[in-house]
């Protein structure tokens, strides 16, 4: 918005006097609507756009016409306004209308500050500006803004101000001296008041007489002219006091140019004035590049030299209220020294394309002329962009002339034929295993020739004619031998050449496949030593000498070099047994007796393998492995019950049970094998190396003399390594597209296995009851490794509610997983995946409620009480097992845990509390 729709001239803030302030009141509301009074310029430059390219010139009238009438907000406006007020040339009616802000309580913009107000008003009065004397005068009659209240000082300023025929200020002092009671003093000033608006009204369209008539209310200061002459008042005698001075003013103004055009370099120009007038005055509106200097009868302007586009400026030329008409200065653009381009000559594809061209020169315009036909040209700014077309013939030179000013060059465009043959020196070449250079010779009759398609494992490096390849040494494990169709090319002629390189030795011929799963079966046997004899033993004492298991698991054999590699992996192991019939020592009955155990076992085995074919190879192993007992328990059953009479859940470490009884234990393994494609057979066999039994008497050590296991290898997509020879991680997923983190909410089951002697049962809570069910809700985060190897855990609250008749039980717990996941990659969106691991509890509270005889009985912590029957140790241990399913963001799991601490307080009972089913739903987020 303008600032000239906002201004709001506060004279009446100025003066304290009650008919003051109603004079002045009115007549704000009359000069508010027009600008004839403010003494505003001209503004005479075309549109905003041309008011706007002015101001940022440094021309301070357009500053100000810019602000008044072009501003895109009131801020723009205040800024323009601030400018030119400030400008060198004290422009003064900015300054009077930066006053006037100042002067106002409420505008929105500034602050009022009557200091600040006099301050511009003051500058802007002393310049001879009517309005700003009017607002001064006012100033120096109340006192304000740190004026010194001097009545005599207002009333010379009023008079300066009306005496420039400024409405306002005549209509103030008739004010002042009708307060007076001076009534002949303030007839004079009405009249002077009235003939200035006659004269104005003279101005004014005919159709718009009558809407200027009752704008200044000229209806009712006629009236008030009759009035006081009809009551006998009269001016006669004191004109004097209204009159400006004796002094003739100035009839006429005229310059003998109304126009002068400058060329770019600049120069002088007298202007001649002629004016019945003793003094005028010049401005220009753009004192930065025209500067005018004043004399006796004409003035100087002088132009200085134009390195940019066309500009123009007015000259402004009065003297006492007459002005002259404006003149023009116009100055042509910039006319150039020089002129040449970059680069220059070109040289453009036979096939043709693009270039862009930068044109170098003073001019402010220049242009292009004489293009050859086979190119297409297009300017911007000062850049020339050529479009050649496809050179089917000859080899062809064209010129294009640039031009600025007086000043012209020629681009020389250089377009050459195209190749019709390329040739390399050698069609193949064959690298060793350890790499080492070739150089190949190219011969084309194109301009140039370029290469392509080459490899990682090879660097190029193009010199005159030749190619020189450097290969680097074939060092991977699964590279086998590499190959690659490198291209040379000339315009659209190419030529292949073939490079291929040994693989290292013993490098696998096809995919190495280095992960599968495997099933095999496993024999057992304890070696027991003593001071006498050396037995081997099985479970029993029935003259089998192992104890036969199967095993199941993860199987890793990644190769490193010249066929050496490694043998691990994860696998768990369950061994069981079953004796003939003992009688019993009073001989009243028989039992059998049935023993079955739980481990894990780790193998650590260097491999060596031999890749025969690409589909088959035949290996051996040797090395170190561990098992660790996850449990082992025996039980002893008469023929005629389902139920044993005797059982003993944990064998190890009890020495009297008479079987090897510590759970870890170390072997020296060995073995051999062979490999169809993704099929692979194990054989081995594995020796104990540590004493595994807890008698001081007798040393135990465990074997193994036969594992044998079938595996099926997982194959991947080798192929980006055909292309790129780069080894593709095993069993990869796209990790941008992979879901760690995510919200798990679970079934869960609680149970406890009590042990006391000969007795042991699986319970909940009641005695119809096997499990407590219960419900979790968490946070599971699973990040992946390599291979398919990665972490599953999280942060899960657990709660359990139990009800039996007049009973209710409810616990809750914090439960944290560490557990090692393998996940098999089925596609981008389905995957299945294997756990196991660790766990463990933070029970948060226990509590029991009954209600019996209408009283209600509850004990809120169960923990740590063994008169309650109840398994109350706060903290709990698990290894757990599981596997699910996940299809995009959704996954399902099913798991089981087995207690590794006991949670009894009880002496008299062994428990671990175990979780029999665990079943999941989970959201996976990225």
């Amino acid at each position: 918005m303008p600032l000239q729709n906002i201004r709001v001239l506060r004279l009446a803030g100025l003066s304290k006097s009650k008919n003051m302030k109603k004079i002045i009141s009115i007549l704000l509301i009359l000069c508010a609507s027009t600008a004839i009074w403010a003494q505003q310029p001209a503004c005479n430059f075309g549109d905003c756009s041309g008011a706007k390219r002015s101001a940022d010139m440094g021309n301070a009238e357009a500053m100000f016409c810019y602000a008044m009438f072009c501003a895109q907000s009131p801020e723009e406006g205040l800024s323009y306004i601030r400018k030119s007020a400030n400008h060198p040339k004290n422009y003064a009616p900015a300054q009077c209308y930066l006053g006037n802000l100042y002067a106002t309580e409420e505008n929105g913009l500034v602050s009022f500050d009557p200091y600040e107000a006099v301050k511009w008003f003051k500058k802007s009065a002393e310049q001879g500006f009517a309005e700003a004397q009017l607002y001064l005068g006012n100033g120096y009659m109340n006192g304000l803004g740190g004026l010194s209240k001097n009545i005599n000082l207002a009333i010379e300023w009023w008079k300066k101000s009306a005496n420039q025929d400024y409405f306002p200020a005549a209509l103030t002092l008739s004010g002042y001296y009708l307060e007076q009671g001076d009534n002949n003093t303030a007839l004079c000033w009405f009249e002077k008041a009235n003939t200035i608006a006659d004269t104005n009204r003279k101005n004014v369209p005919k159709e718009h007489q009558a809407e200027f008539d009752k704008q200044f209310n000229l209806a009712e200061l006629k009236s008030k002219i009759k009035e006081m002459k009809a009551s006998g008042y009269s001016c006669s005698g004191i004109s004097r006091q209204v009159e400006p001075s004796k002094e003739s003013k100035a009839t006429y103004i005229r310059t003998n140019i109304s126009q002068k055009t400058f060329d770019s370099k600049g120069g002088t120009q007298d202007i001649t004035i002629s004016s019945d007038g003793k003094t005028y005055n010049v401005v220009s509106n753009s004192p930065e590049w025209c500067s005018v200097e004043t004399k006796s009868g004409f003035f100087t302007v002088t132009c200085k030299q134009n390195y940019g586009a066309y500009r123009s400026a007015t000259l402004t030329v009065t003297a006492d209220n007459k002005t002259a008409p404006p003149v023009l200065i116009e100055q042509t653009e910039a006319v150039a020294t020089y002129i040449r381009s970059n680069p220059n000559p070109i040289k453009i594809n036979a096939l043709g394309g693009k270039m862009d061209i930068s044109i170098i020169t003073d001019g402010y315009a220049w242009s292009y002329s004489d293009v050859p036909s086979w190119l297409t040209v297009s300017k911007s700014g000062k850049t020339l962009s050529l479009t050649a077309q496809n050179n089917s013939g000859n080899a062809r030179n064209g010129n294009i002339t640039i031009s600025s000013g007086n000043y012209s060059s020629s681009i020389n465009i250089l377009q050459p034929q195209q190749a019709t043959y390329i040739k390399a020196g050698k069609s193949s070449i064959r690298f060793s295993t350890g790499g080492n250079s070739e150089t190949v010779s190219v011969e084309t009759d194109g301009e140039d020739w370029t290469y392509s398609n080459i490899p990682s494992w090879i660097t190029a490096k193009k010199d005159g004619k030749y190619l020189t390849l450097k290969c680097s040494e074939n060092t991977g494990q699964y590279s086998g031998k590499r190959d690659a169709s490198l291209t040379v090319k000339s315009d659209n002629k190419t030529a292949a050449v073939y490079v291929s390189q040994s693989a290292p030795f013993n490098a696998p011929k096809g995919d190495p496949r280095p992960l599968g799963l495997s099933v095999g079966y496993v024999q057992k046997q304890w070696n027991w030593k003593t001071a006498e004899s050396t037995t081997k033993y099985g479970a029993f004492d029935d003259g089998k000498n192992y104890v036969d298991g199967i095993q199941a698991g993860v199987r890793f054999e990644p190769l490193f070099k010249y066929g050496l590699g490694l043998n691990t992996g994860l696998f768990y192991e369950y061994y069981f047994a079953k004796s003939g019939e003992y009688a019993g020592t009073d001989g009243d009955y028989n039992y059998t007796m049935n023993f079955a155990e739980h481990s894990l076992y780790l193998p650590l085995h260097l491999e060596y393998r031999a890749n025969i074919s690409e589909n088959f190879s035949a290996f051996a192993y040797v090395g170190a492995s561990f098992d660790y007992g996850l449990g082992a328990k025996l039980t002893a059953t008469e023929p005629t019950e389902k139920e044993p009479f005797y059982t003993e859940t944990n064998i190890y470490k009890n020495s009297e049970i008479g079987f090897p009884n510590k759970p870890l234990n170390a072997s020296f393994d060995f073995g051999t094998g062979i490999r169809f494609d993704g099929l692979q057979l194990n054989i081995g066999t594995s020796r104990g190396l540590m004493n595994i039994s807890t008698n001081p008497n007798i040393r135990i050590k465990q074997n193994k003399p036969i594992m044998v296991s079938l595996s099926w290898m997982i194959p991947y997509d080798n192929t980006n390594y055909d292309k790129n020879y780069n080894t593709i991680p095993i069993n990869s997923i796209d990790k941008s597209n992979y879901r760690t983190h995510g919200m798990v909410f679970e079934y869960i089951s609680k149970q406890w296995e009590w042990v006391q002697d000969n007795y042991m049962g699986k319970y909940g809570l009641w005695e119809d009851s096997k499990s407590v069910p219960g419900f979790r809700i968490g946070y599971v985060y699973q990040p992946q490794f390599i291979y398919g190897f990665g972490l599953r855990t999280g942060l899960n609250l657990d709660t359990y509610i139990s009800v039996s008749d007049d009973w209710l039980f409810s616990e809750m717990a914090i439960n944290v997983p560490l557990h090692a996941e393998y996940r098999l990659h089925l596609s981008d969106k389905f995957s299945i995946f294997f756990e196991a691991g660790p766990s463990f509890d933070l029970g948060l509270f226990a509590e029991m409620e009954t209600s019996s005889g209408g009283e209600k009985y509850t004990e809120s912590d169960l923990y740590g009480k063994a008169d309650w029957g109840y398994p109350t140790e706060r903290f709990n241990a698990y290894i757990d097992l599981g596997g699910g399913i996940r299809f995009k963001n959704l996954q399902f799991n099913i798991g089981t845990s087995r207690g590794l601490s006991e949670v009894s307080v009880d002496n008299g009972w062994k428990v671990r509390q175990n979780r029999n089913l665990n079943l999941g739903i989970s959201w996976m987020f990225f």
